[in-house]
């Protein structure tokens, strides 16, 4: 055989190869709209599965987002004041429920240590002492801590109180004991709430119907009430919605609309900014620049709940 023949042969031999190679590489390849080839890796992969991407995210979300939420509030705490500071730098501290909601979450965080344990206690100790100057003390959110004294509805507006002035800060609470009562149907949150107490006592109509009628304000990107205020375009969406949302809808480690949750779940990570609190509302283009005690505490909440319903 002629050198030249088998060098032809052994050129041609690399040229299949290399064409093997490349539609096996194409097969896992796609191509975008602008040209760029797109690995199809297992994150999307997962994606086709919505409630395997949750658990994906969710697996994640304990050691990061979860910690940092944490830490945000453990570093708000002034040991002074025996409470956590509404926002960071803030000489405001707001018994209920701020700090109501911040015992719940750190107690309920499943990676908690002895400083946690310390706040936790402390603030506890406070909540106690301040107690008696508030009478029955009924804010809606002791709900979730199962608390909650009064029927699941209506709830009653919300009246602030001025609790204590002092050089070390002003302590207040926000109680529902307003004369008029908030509209379920105008308000996811309240919504979700008497849900949440509906489920509490067994009440599987209050608990259907409060729950359908907030999902039903949810437009894809946030809960959007009948108040523009808290709609797109004319406004924001509150973060605080998404939280108390997951909240509900895994209270019983259960999901009604897959769809909806993953939408829900994925738009409150978005909301976490560095410091680990989580910004009080966004719009389609981005989130505000303040984060609170509040609504960090309720992120902690929802995602905690959701985490462990997948242990």
């Amino acid at each position: 055989m002629p050198a030249n023949t088998g060098k032809k042969n052994r050129v041609t031999l690399v040229v299949l190869i290399v064409l093997i190679v490349a539609i096996a590489a194409l097969a896992g390849l796609g191509w975008s709209q602008n040209g760029e080839i797109t690995l199809l890796n297992s994150k999307v992969a997962q994606q086709n599965s919505q409630q395997a991407y949750l658990e994906y995210i969710m697996s994640t979300s304990e050691s990061n987002e979860l910690r940092a939420a944490v830490n945000y509030l453990a570093l708000n705490y002034d040991p002074h004041v025996g409470l956590i500071r509404d926002s960071p730098g803030s000489d405001a501290f707001s018994l209920f429920s701020d700090n109501y909601l911040a015992v719940l979450a750190i107690r309920g965080y499943p990676k908690s240590n002895s400083t946690l344990a310390a706040i936790a206690r402390n603030v506890t100790e406070t909540l106690s002492r301040y107690s008696p100057s508030l009478g029955e003390a009924l804010s809606e959110y002791m709900i979730l801590g199962g608390n909650w004294s009064a029927p699941c509805a209506p709830i009653h507006d919300a009246v602030s109180y001025t609790v204590s002035n002092s050089t070390g800060g002003d302590v207040s609470a926000t109680l529902n004991n307003g004369t008029g009562v908030l509209s379920p149907s105008d308000d996811a949150g309240v919504s979700i709430l008497e849900a949440v107490c509906s489920l509490g006592r067994d009440d599987s109509s209050g608990w259907s119907g409060g729950f359908g009628q907030a999902t039903k304000l949810f437009d894809g990107i946030g809960f959007c009430d009948s108040n523009s205020s808290f709609c797109e375009p004319k406004g924001g969406y509150r973060t605080s919605d998404l939280a108390l949302y997951l909240f509900a809808e895994r209270s019983q480690c259960g999901t009604t609309n897959e769809t909806t949750d993953l939408a829900v779940t994925w738009a409150l990570l978005q909301q976490q900014a560095p410091s680990g609190g989580y910004y009080i509302g966004y719009t389609g283009l981005g989130s505000e620049s303040l984060t609170n005690t509040n609504t960090t505490s309720l992120a902690i909440l929802a995602l905690t709940k959701v985490t462990l319903c997948f242990t």
